[in-house]
């Protein structure tokens, strides 16, 4: 697949999601490892916000260099054509990430409260993964803090610390994150047979939304209608307790999920979640 044919297959996924959210500004980060007169890519980040909390920053470090700018909207095009092509103007100055044509492209719908890959997120975010097909490993080495710069004891923590990421990464790529600004489920509550989802968000009692669940326990299944919201809350009554509940908050004209949450078995992981703390000393 050829950049141009990546960057519109890229952009038409980006857009899909753009065309029914309301952004403010787009962030970029980039890691960039510093040999002599040599500049090196190791990882970027770009952010689509819908508030401005981001600002312009960079940290030399001498052998690595962290840089934050911040773009309008109306530039995201334009970045996607070029991050896609493998050569990143940042600052007037070309930086290549990859090498155009062997690269490899992911993504993933993230729900509230949730991670995948290196990306832990508070609202439903579509995560996107472009990376290098190569093997090519970033050298993790000591940080020249010098100054009033911040410490960290590897390259590894310093570029983890300044992406916002779960973890260290250790091979050259780019993510790219999409949130959800519409609505969100803020908390799925569980109380016996009661399952109540709360709302939050611009669009939270919008009636183009319904909430849907799905729950089931050994062979039995259910799944109900769906239902709307009443001051950015749907309530369901299940017939039987359930270990299994799936509740997703939905674009009723669409049909394109806006958030969900899961439960299964004793211990969730995902966020957002609340039972009563009889059941959890029971669970104990």
């Amino acid at each position: 697949m050829s950049s141009s044919v990546k960057a519109r297959y890229l952009w038409t996924k980006l857009k899909d999601i753009i065309d029914n959210n309301s952004y403010m500004q787009v962030s970029l980060r980039l890691a960039l490892r510093r040999t002599g007169e040599n500049t090196e890519f190791c990882y970027g980040r770009l952010d689509l916000e819908d508030r401005a909390s981001s600002e312009s920053s960079s940290y030399d470090f001498g052998n690595l260099l962290l840089i934050q700018r911040i773009f309008k909207p109306s530039d995201l095009e334009g970045i996607i054509v070029q991050l896609t092509a493998g050569t990143l103007s940042f600052d007037s100055h070309p930086i290549k990430i990859h090498d155009g044509e062997r690269t490899l492209m992911d993504y993933d719908f993230v729900p509230s409260g949730s991670s995948w890959n290196l990306v832990e997120v508070d609202r439903p975010t579509t995560v996107f993964i472009v990376r290098s097909s190569d093997s090519r490993q970033i050298p993790n080495e000591t940080v020249r803090s010098q100054g009033d710069l911040p410490y960290y004891p590897s390259t590894f923590d310093a570029m983890a610390a300044f992406m916002n990421f779960t973890h260290n990464p250790y091979s050259p790529g780019f993510v790219i994150t999409v949130p959800e600004t519409r609505a969100w489920i803020k908390e799925l509550s569980i109380s016996g047979r009661q399952l109540t989802l709360s709302i939050d968000g611009s669009d939270s009692n919008n009636s183009d939304l319904v909430c849907k669940f799905y729950h089931s326990k050994g062979g039995l299944r259910e799944t109900s209608n769906a239902i709307p919201l009443k001051q950015a809350q749907a309530t369901y009554e299940m017939t039987f307790e359930s270990d299994t509940i799936d509740a997703a908050l939905v674009s009723k004209g669409s049909g394109r999920i806006l958030d969900k949450k899961t439960v299964r078995g004793l211990f969730p992981s995902q966020r957002g979640r609340k039972m009563p703390m009889v059941l959890c000393h029971l669970m104990l």
